[in-house]
């Protein structure tokens, strides 16, 4: 224990005090000291026995080897907590094991998230899709949650950096006005717009193209890309 209650310091404005355990404590003001109070302070030193030199300041436990979580910090003789992201680690920055339950894979020494999840500062990574819509690649690069990818049936606005819906009829695009790949009974025009074509059989209600239906009207029938009358007796005409 350190019995010191109070003392004067003229002139100076940076004190430092070391103790026998090897801490320094160091105060400082903007202005120099004239006057300066203290309670008692108390330190404990705790020697591990060999064999288990490692103390954890958690569980005041000695180790011979640290938990799950903690690496072996040997100047100070600690087991000290890896970063929030690794699993398991030999130094607070140098990840050996990832949480896959937290959704996160081991790269070199890190455990960065997965695809399709982004780093909140906890342990568990977040979906992308949990805070944008539709968003399948998300990341807080420089500093600012930020979507880079969409889903099938959506695109990435440029500027709301927002996944908005293709127009209709499209399955996949890249605007609002440029779609890759239509929907079945759609075709896509010179503007990129995914249209319905102009069915050559009247009975036709949706065809792959003019000569090939998909889907015949009331009372008709697909057979073999054309629309057939289905009789009252739900037979096809002709048979």
């Amino acid at each position: 224990m350190m019995g010191m209650k109070s003392f004067v310091a003229s002139g100076i404005n940076t004190l430092q005090f070391a103790t026998s355990i090897g801490i320094t404590t160091t105060v400082s003001s903007t202005v120099n000291f004239k006057y300066l109070s203290f309670m008692y302070w108390t330190f404990r030193l705790r020697v591990c026995p060999t064999g288990f030199p490692y103390f954890d300041a958690i569980t005041l436990l000695c180790y011979d080897v640290c938990a799950g979580g903690k690496y072996m910090d040997i100047p100070t003789l600690q087991c000290l907590p890896c970063h929030y992201s690794c699993q398991n680690c030999t130094a607070y920055l140098t990840c050996v094991t990832c949480d896959t339950a937290a959704y996160r894979a081991l790269v070199g020494s890190a455990c960065p998230p997965i695809a399709g999840y982004y780093d909140n500062l906890t342990s568990t990574a977040v979906a992308c899709n949990s805070t944008f819509t539709n968003c399948t690649t998300c990341d807080t690069i420089p500093g600012v949650l930020t979507c880079y990818t969409c889903s099938m049936g959506t695109y990435l606005d440029p500027i709301t950096t927002l996944c908005q819906p293709c127009a209709t009829g499209c399955a996949d695009c890249t605007s609002a006005t440029q779609c890759n790949i239509c929907l079945t009974g759609y075709t896509v025009n010179q503007s990129g717009y995914c249209v319905r074509p102009s069915c050559t059989d009247v009975n036709c209600i949706i065809c792959v193209d003019p000569s090939i239906c998909n889907n015949c009207t009331t009372g008709y029938s697909v057979v073999s890309g054309a629309c057939a009358i289905v009789c009252g007796d739900g037979q096809l005409g002709g048979t």
